[in-house]
C-alpha cells in the first residue's frame, strides 16, 4: 500500500501539484497556498515542530509519512527530501485518504478535508 502512496506522490509531482523541500514549504505557506503538508519520519525535529505549529495555527493538516530515502527515490531526486507541500485541494484530499489507509499519522486536522 505504501508503494501506491509513493507512486501517487511521484505522479502528482510530475503534474506540478506538489512542491518539494522545506524552503518551498516556507515560501508557499506565506501565501496560504498549501492544502496539505507531508514530512518524513526521519525529518529533523526542528522541521517537524515548525510544520506542526504552522499546521495547527493555520488549520492545515500535516502528515508524518515514510522516509527520506523512499520519498526521494519515488520523486526521482538524488538529494534527500523530507517535506512536500500539496498545492491542489483535490490532490490533498486523495493523498490524505491514501496515507491514512497506509498508517500515516495526521497531526493538524482541517475540518474541510
Amino acid at each position: 500500500m505504501m508503494d501506491r502512496v509513493y507512486n501517487y506522490i511521484g505522479l502528482m509531482y510530475k503534474a506540478n501539484k506538489i512542491k518539494i523541500g522545506f524552503k518551498a514549504f516556507k515560501n508557499l505557506s506565506k501565501g496560504g497556498r498549501v492544502f496539505l503538508v507531508v514530512y518524513t519520519s526521519d525529518a529533523s525535529n526542528k522541521i517537524k515542530k515548525y510544520i506542526e505549529r504552522w499546521s495547527l495555527y493555520n488549520n492545515v493538516p500535516c502528515i508524518e509519512f515514510g522516509t527520506k530515502y523512499f520519498l526521494s527515490k519515488f520523486l526521482g531526486k538524488h538529494k534527500d527530501v523530507a517535506v512536500i507541500s500539496i498545492i491542489d485541494y483535490g490532490i490533498s484530499v486523495k493523498l490524505k485518504k491514501l496515507i491514512e489507509q497506509s498508517g500515516g499519522e495526521i497531526i493538524g486536522e482541517n475540518k474541510g478535508l
